[in-house]
Formats: C-alpha cells, structure tokens, sequence
C-alpha cells in the first residue's frame, strides 16, 4: 500500500514538473527578442496601380487608305508590326501609271525639241531683219543720190547742156532706185511679220511645254500614289484588306495607332 502511495506522488511530482518545464519553454518562445530588419531611408517614387477590366484604346489611331484607284499587289506588314513614319505599308498596280509617265515624258521632250527649233527660226527671223534694215539703208542712199543725179540731168537738158538720151538714163537709174527701195521696204516688213508671227508660235509652244511638264509632274505624283506610307510612327492594329482586292480613294487597307496616346476605359 505504502509503495503505491508513493508510486502515485511521485508521477504528480513529475507531471507538475513537466507542466512547468513547458510553462518555462513557453514564456521564453514569447518573450524571445524580436528580429527587425533596419534599412537606410530613402525618397523613391511610388506607382500608382489601379486594378479592373476595361478595353485600351489609343486617341491616336489613323485608318491608312489609297489616294487613286487601283489593284492592291502587296501588304507589306500585318497585325501587331510596328512601323514608321514613311515606311511603305502597301503597294498598288502600276503598270498603267508608268506608261503614262513615261507618254508625258516623251510629249515633254517633244515640246522641248520644238520649242528649239522656233528659237532657231526665231534668230532667222531677227537676222533676216536686219538684213532687210540694211539693205532699205543702202537702196535708200542709193535712191537719195540717183534722185538727185536726175533732177540735176533734167535741169541741165533744159538748158541744152545735155542730150535727152543722156537725161532719159539718169531718170531711169532713179525709178529702178526707187523701186529697189520699195521692194527692200516690203521685204522688211514681211520681216517682221515673220519675226511677230515666230514669237507668238514660240510663246504658244513654251506654254504647251509647261502644260506637258504639269501633265507630268501630275503622272508621276499619281505613280507615287502608289507606294502608300505610314504617316506616323506605331502599331499595326487592324489588317483589312489582302493583295488582290480593288481599292478606290478613301478605302481603308490598314489601321495604325500611336501607342504612346493609349488610354483605358474601365
């Protein structure tokens, strides 16, 4: 009896024992040091991060189309391709374009050789003016002296000094003179008829060579119509058409956006 007793004290003993032993080894988990990080302050800035569901969207987004009407041959870039300003987007047919140009490049060439060859009749013109000035100057000396050689025959027939065929000759001399002088006149004037008449042809022609330069200059700006650009830097956000479709003015091709203007609406 006795022994049990004290079997039955001695396992009260060591159950408050233990009890204690894991009182003690609690308190000191609890009241264990806490462990702090220290890091040095500094200023910094802080994103704002919003969370939701919306669609994004860019301001700045241009739908690219054709200025002319034409055969779509190539698209050079597609969906999500990032491209630049004036970097060519998309290719029209142009076979037809070229032959024009190069029809208005031979008209040009060909109001340029014209336009030569009246400036050659225009100096033609001017020299045969004064040819007919000089000539009109020397039949007039001519005319002035033979007119005058006549009048002093005549007076000196009527005074007997002379004989009447001697008269006749000198007279004749004077009337051949003097129509020398009027043909010469005449032929000046058709010189200048001539001259006015090749300026105005000139004028005309120069005028029709600018008409041919403006025709040209306006073919080939239609054949750099089609090379369509990109008028901005960004991304290819829509492809709508594929090589082989016809395109008027204004048909939209492709769609780009600036990224750099995109906005959310949640």
């Amino acid at each position: 009896m006795d022994s049990r007793r004290v079997w039955r004290w001695a396992r009260r003993v060591i159950g408050v024992g233990a009890l204690l032993a894991l009182a003690v080894a609690g308190a000191i988990f609890l009241l264990r040091p806490v462990q702090v990080a220290v890091m040095s302050a500094a200023r910094r800035d802080i994103a704002l991060a919003i969370q939701g569901v919306g669609t994004v969207e860019a301001k700045v987004a241009v739908r690219i189309a054709a200025k002319i009407t034409g055969r779509l041959v190539s698209v050079a870039v597609d969906q999500g391709d990032r491209v630049r300003v004036g970097q060519v987007l998309a290719t029209l047919d142009s076979a037809e374009l070229q032959a024009q140009v190069v029809q208005a490049e031979a008209s040009v060439q060909r109001g340029h050789l014209a336009v030569a060859a009246q400036e050659v009749g225009l100096r033609k013109a001017r020299a045969n003016i004064q040819s007919a000035e000089a000539a009109v100057a020397r039949l007039h000396a001519t005319e002035s002296l033979a007119r005058v050689n006549a009048e002093r025959w005549q007076q000196l027939h009527r005074d007997g000094g002379v004989a009447r065929v001697e008269m006749d000759i000198r007279v004749t001399e004077a009337t051949v003179a003097s129509e020398d002088l009027r043909a010469a006149e005449a032929q000046r004037r058709a010189a200048q008829e001539e001259l006015a008449v090749t300026q105005a042809v000139l004028a005309t022609l120069r005028q029709e060579v600018r008409v041919a330069e403006a025709a040209l200059a306006a073919a080939r700006a239609r054949q750099t119509d089609t090379e369509i650009r990109s008028p901005l830097d960004g991304i290819v956000v829509s492809r709508e058409l594929e090589p082989g479709a016809t395109v008027s003015p204004g048909t939209g091709i492709l769609k780009v956006a600036d990224p750099r203007t995109a906005w959310m609406t949640v």
